[in-house]
């Protein structure tokens, strides 16, 4: 049985499930609970006018009490057993900037998640008795003490699919679940109550062999009571999403390969320039970069290394502008597996849009070439993002170029061992510099062998060198890089001497 009494968490970079302790609550400042309180007050007479009119709308239309609770929750049935919220989580508030406020004051969102979720719970544990499972996607490490720690919560930041295997161990374990107990009830949710929700469902409905085929699995969602104007499931789903249901569709009949497919992504070619306004003077304009991410951990990113140093500035990267008429950016890297190539605009160090991903598995890539070199080329239609965006024109197109990459060698690790760190940190002054290091390293831990020997050597080298300093005045040079120390000195002073040496150098 897959009934469990403990909170677990599974994440895309991470084999195994592991026990997560709920987080606490951040302290508040006179201001911020102020501010909470006002929006207290608020919820309490929004809920108090909702019901009102949720009352009067239920006696025009019949409503039963648990309907209307569930309408008002977002509460949706999309199987018997299986239920989503289709709301998604609620949304953090803010205040904006004004006389009485003179900075943004942002609400206390996490205790309005808690209210929603505490009144969902309680609406399961009324409904079905307790007998229920969360499936959480939504990447909000939120507390489950109101569904008595009943929650699952799959993680994979930052990417609108998870990969494919783990889609498959999600459709597997709400599966596991419903066959435990007839009685038990699964309830799947992500942040916004469409994508990741959607998809989810329309792979479980498939797996289960409940719908004959994927896109009658993805229709298989519509909400019957649904008007003619509420978007189609489909629509609510990202081309990513779409193109990771059909690759999980042929995973179940053929499976993956013994060795995943492995491609080298020789360039990106952007065709159209999206209006970003990085130009003031030019609204077709901005100043691209490019990132690209294997199984959630970013591998490559075209802003180069002093990136991750915060070091980047919009003048470091770019400017495309109406003159334009393409974009391309040399990537130079293998990939394989589950792969997105993500597209952003630097707008200054601490904004930085998307504008444009696009996510795929390898050997589920069907075009080939000669050493597996070719373009896949994408429309606007087949790009999250950009494919909704009145930024980019209908015809913008963009191309993968794929072809021979040769491996860079990935540098050492750097040395755990202290000294061996304090080493690596002042060594990094040129490579004509490397072998005497390596020697000083050595040398220092020949050193710090014989400082640790034990109390009978101690005194006797002690001994000998009491005795040759009686003899001269001068302290003997233990030959160790030029220094002069004595060999009973601790090692803090050792390091010290070393670094004084290599900061003259």
């Amino acid at each position: 049985s897959l009934k469990c009494r403990s909170r677990v968490v599974v994440s895309s970079k991470m084999s195994s499930v592991e026990s997560t302790p709920s987080p606490a609550s951040p302290p508040q400042t006179g201001l911020q609970r102020a501010v909470v309180d006002i929006e207290n007050v608020k919820n309490k007479m929004s809920s108090l006018f909702s019901s009102w009119s949720s009352q009067f709308k239920s006696s025009e239309s019949g409503e039963s009490q648990d309907e209307k609770l569930q309408r008002r929750l977002g509460i949706r049935y999309i199987a018997p057993r299986i239920v989503i919220l289709a709301k998604g989580l609620p949304k953090s508030k803010s205040v904006s900037k004004s006389m009485m406020l003179p900075m943004n004051v942002k609400f206390n969102s996490q205790s309005q998640q808690e209210r929603y979720l505490a009144e969902v719970a309680d609406y399961l544990k009324k409904k079905h008795q307790g007998r229920f499972m969360v499936w959480n996607l939504s990447d909000v490490n939120y507390d489950t003490t109101s569904f008595d720690n009943q929650v699952i919560q799959f993680t994979f930041p930052g990417q609108p699919t998870p990969p494919l295997e783990l889609l498959h161990q999600i459709c597997k374990s709400i599966q596991s679940w419903l066959a435990a107990e007839s009685k038990n009830v699964a309830l799947v949710h992500c942040s916004s109550g469409r994508g990741r929700t959607y998809m989810t469902a329309a792979a479980h409905a498939y797996y289960t062999k409940e719908q004959s085929t994927m896109d009658s699995a993805i229709e298989s969602l519509a909400d019957p009571s649904a008007s003619s104007s509420t978007p189609s499931p489909a629509s609510l789903l990202v081309p990513t999403q779409r193109r990771y249901l059909h690759y999980y569709q042929r995973y179940l009949s053929q499976g993956l390969p013994k060795e995943t497919r492995k491609l080298g992504l020789v360039k990106v070619v952007c065709h159209g320039i999206p209006r970003y306004n990085a130009k003031p003077s030019d609204a077709r304009s901005c100043r691209p970069y490019v990132q690209v991410f294997q199984k959630g951990q970013l591998i490559h990113t075209t802003t180069g290394p002093e990136d991750s140093h915060y070091e980047l500035s919009p003048q470091d990267l770019r400017l495309y502008d109406s003159r334009d008429t393409k974009m391309e950016f040399s990537i130079g890297c293998n990939v394989t597996g589950d792969v997105s190539v993500r597209m952003r605009h630097f707008h200054s160090l601490k904004k930085r849009i998307t504008m444009a991903r696009f996510g795929f598995h390898t050997s589920f890539i069907d075009e080939k070439g000669e050493g597996d070199s070719f373009t896949l080329a994408l429309s606007r239609e087949d790009i999250d993002v950009a494919c909704s965006s009145k930024r980019f024109d209908e015809d913008f197109k963009m191309e993968l170029v794929f072809g021979e990459v040769k491996e860079v060698p990935k540098p050492e690790p750097k040395p755990q061992n202290e000294a061996k760190e304090s080493l690596s940190t002042v060594s990094e002054k040129g490579r004509e510099r490397e072998e005497d290091i390596q020697d000083l390293e050595s040398r220092l831990h020949q050193v710090l062998e014989d400082i640790t020997s034990d109390e009978d050597d101690a005194k006797d080298e002690k001994a000998k060198s009491e005795t040759v300093a009686s003899s001269s005045p001068e302290k003997e040079d233990t030959g160790f890089g030029g220094l002069l120390v004595d060999e009973d000195d601790d090692g803090e002073k050792l390091l010290a001497a070393l670094h004084a040496e290599l900061d003259d150098e």
